[in-house]
């Protein structure tokens, strides 16, 4: 069974650059930095990379666990005052309006976010702009 999805997405051009960085700096780009340097985050790269807690090294699944916590707080805990801007953003590439993006059935929502998220020039940017931090 083939579902017809409530919204299609453009490709992304420059102009969504704005918006994605007034996301991105929404959501805290030094908070991920600090999120890193928890000391749970620091004892579990240790003890995976060679320390031991308890005399035991944690597996890889355990160090991700913790460090994917420590930024999904960040991230779920600056989102809301971001959402006016990822309205602005899915609007802008779905023709949408905000006020529709905004009424949309939570699942539609979370489907477009998700395909934002998946689209090859999302990736892109990313990976552009993590040449800032080098």
């Amino acid at each position: 069974m083939n579902e017809e999805k409530a919204y299609t997405l453009r490709d992304m051009t420059a102009e969504d650059v704005f918006p994605m960085f007034k996301i991105i700096s929404g959501i805290g780009l030094k908070e991920f930095k600090t999120a890193f340097e928890s000391d749970d985050v620091k004892n579990a790269i240790k003890a995976a990379t060679g320390g031991t807690m308890d005399g035991e090294k944690p597996d890889a699944t355990a160090v991700g666990i913790t460090i994917a916590v420590n930024i999904a707080d960040v991230i779920f805990s600056n989102l809301p005052q971001c959402k006016g801007d990822i309205y602005k953003l899915l609007s802008g590439l779905s023709g949408m309006s905000t006020k529709d993006i905004a009424a949309l059935p939570m699942v539609d929502f979370m489907n477009m976010v998700v395909d934002t998220i998946k689209k090859e020039e999302f990736k892109d940017f990313f990976q552009v702009a993590a040449r800032l931090f080098k």
